[in-house]
């Protein structure tokens, strides 16, 4: 009887373990603040869209000028979750799972031309950091994605869940 018990007590206790069990899954980081880290010899500037009530609608967006006919401008893109304290800073996740994730920037107006500077871990593309050359004076836009799962990384839109849609004005003066 007493075996019986504590079996039974063992059982009880195992099953109430197993249904208190963490959920593998974590809830999704809110991605409240994009950052371009411009940077170029003689030039290293910073413009960032943050999105701050949580309605999904960028609040602010910074306006990206650049130095007119300046080739080999690297841009590297940062990504954070600032719901949370302190600050937490998604791009190293991003970059862990790059296989899974791709940037894209579509340039509307400037004369601006945007290239591929890194690969995913599988050597497709992921434009974490690209190259900028900016040509002559000229105004425009630049809108920069995130997407998750993309389904064709070679396409000009490569389909996926869209984490992040910011456009910046651009100005190449």
């Amino acid at each position: 009887m007493k075996n019986t018990f504590i079996l039974l007590a063992f059982g009880v206790a195992l099953l109430a373990f197993a249904s208190c069990k963490k959920d593998s899954k974590t809830a999704a980081e809110n991605i409240t603040k994009v950052v371009l880290r411009l940077s170029a010899p003689g030039f290293e500037q910073e413009f960032e869209a943050k999105e701050t009530n949580g309605d999904g609608i960028w609040d602010s967006i910074d306006e990206i000028i650049l130095p007119a006919l300046t080739g080999d401008i690297t841009c590297h893109v940062h990504v954070y979750d600032e719901t949370q304290s302190p600050v937490v800073d998604l791009t190293e996740e991003i970059e862990a799972e790059s296989t899974a994730h791709m940037f894209t920037f579509k340039v509307s107006g400037a004369d601006l031309a945007v290239k591929p500077n890194d690969t995913d871990a599988s050597g497709k593309a992921f434009n974490l950091e690209t190259l900028w050359d900016a040509g002559d004076v000229s105004n425009g836009s630049i809108q920069v994605r995130l997407h998750h799962d993309p389904t064709d990384k070679a396409a000009l839109d490569p389909g996926g869940e869209v984490d992040f849609d910011v456009t910046f004005v651009v100005k190449i003066q």
